[in-house]
């Protein structure tokens, strides 16, 4: 039985310049979050999602969360948690810790955004794993410029060559990406959905007086991907770069985030 990984980005991957509270800049943090969906479900979860777009009346029938208010936001975070059948997986890196690896690849933003997406792709190669899967399509949302056949062969080069044991992960996952706006599959919206919460949740600026939202990661969160022994979704379905402590949220995020189990395993 085939399988789609739909994936968006919260925040820019902009490594050059980042901001601070004092400067412009990039987004301090990067996040990638994605649905996994079985293929004979996909028209099934397409219909589902217009009727929310309908009754909530958005614009185009597309699904950004940036668009929407606060209290719309957690209302679809639970809605989609209750009636969609799919696995949840976000990545969550901090751009201040990548130390030396930013001179390593020149400061370039292409390659610190394909190394997020082969983070990701390793946590739903992981769970392909577990469930005896070997058959998953990527999509994306299509990002202007970027190269997504370099991408495509960057996750090949990892495949055949792993240099630690959570790449060996990827052979479950087809390295050939397909690139979409969101106007032309709106399952992204879902992707969109699960990446705002996670970075929300996160995100710390002046004008939100450094309390992060994590109501709606707090609706979704056990749509997410679980250890088999525990069901705790912390460095499975949701994989921070390298480590929890590493990447600074306060304490409410840090116990919800290391307390939350799933309920959604297998599709």
């Amino acid at each position: 039985m085939g399988y789609t990984f739909f994936f968006d980005e919260s925040g820019q991957a902009g490594i050059a310049k980042i901001r601070s509270d004092t400067e412009r800049g990039a987004s301090p943090y990067m996040v990638l979050g994605g649905v996994l969906i079985r293929d004979d479900m996909l028209d099934e979860s397409r219909s589902k999602l217009k009727v929310i777009a309908d009754e909530l009346e958005l614009k185009d029938g597309i699904l950004h969360c940036v668009n929407l208010s606060h209290p719309k936001t957690i209302y679809v975070a639970a809605k989609v948690a209750k009636t969609f059948e799919m696995v949840a997986f976000g990545v969550i890196s901090k751009k201040s810790t990548l130390g030396g690896y930013r001179s390593k690849i020149n400061v370039n933003h292409a390659f610190y955004y394909n190394k997020c997406v082969q983070y990701i792709l390793e946590c739903v190669g992981h769970w392909a794993e577990l469930n005896g899967v070997t058959d998953i399509k990527i999509v994306c949302e299509k990002i202007e410029a970027h190269d997504y056949g370099r991408l495509g062969r960057f996750i090949s080069a990892c495949r055949k060559n792993p240099q630690h044991d959570r790449t060996k992960f990827l052979r479950n996952i087809d390295p050939r990406i397909t690139a979409l706006p969101k106007s032309d599959e709106c399952l992204l919206g879902l992707a969109d959905l699960v990446a705002y919460s996670v970075y929300q949740s996160i995100n710390k600026t002046p004008k939100n007086y450094n309390i992060p939202e994590w109501r709606y990661f707090f609706e979704l969160r056990q749509s997410f991907f679980g250890c088999p022994q525990n069901m705790k979704i912390l460095n499975f379905g949701l994989k921070p770069i390298h480590t929890i402590e590493e990447i600074d949220v306060v304490d409410d995020v840090m116990k919800l985030f290391s307390t939350s189990r799933s309920k959604m395993q297998k599709i």
